[in-house]
């Protein structure tokens, strides 16, 4: 997976705003949208110009070692959709199996024009389709055509 940054912050908007979250932004977006605040993802690097291509444990210990008792975690882009939905799922369980005693919620902040059926469905399993839907946050900024 591509990723800009991992990043604490104060989250500044959508139903977790004023938490103390821990940001994985993914590279890419195939919108670029104007009016994005984001622009320097579109290509795959941060502010000064670095990328980083992470697989799923790794990026969970980039996470770890900003906050190892996180409580939300946001996913965010970009666009995090256009991810590989497969590794994208397991990074999702292997935050969920790592911070299962503190984390509250993991927000997917998204575009809204990729489904999100597929990547559910790459991370539901029996065993934690209860708890997906209680801890798993979609935050759908929807890009109108004129964008």
């Amino acid at each position: 997976m591509k990723i800009v940054e991992v990043f604490r912050s104060v989250q500044g908007e959508g139903p977790t705003t004023g938490c103390l979250t821990t940001f994985v932004r993914f590279a890419g977006c195939s919108l670029q949208c104007p009016e994005c605040d984001t622009p320097y993802s579109w290509k795959g690097v941060n502010r000064v110009g670095e990328s980083k291509d992470v697989d799923p444990a790794n990026l969970l210990m980039l996470c770890v070692d900003l906050d190892p008792c996180c409580q939300y975690l946001c996913i965010t882009g970009g666009e995090p959709l256009e991810q590989n939905h497969q590794e994208l799922a397991q990074f999702c369980n292997l935050a969920f199996q790592r911070f299962a005693p503190t984390l509250k919620k993991i927000v997917v902040e998204t575009a809204g024009h990729v489904s999100v059926d597929r990547f559910l469905k790459a991370v539901a399993t029996k065993a934690n389709l209860r708890y997906l839907k209680s801890k798993f946050q979609f935050v759908i900024d929807y890009k109108l055509p004129s964008t």
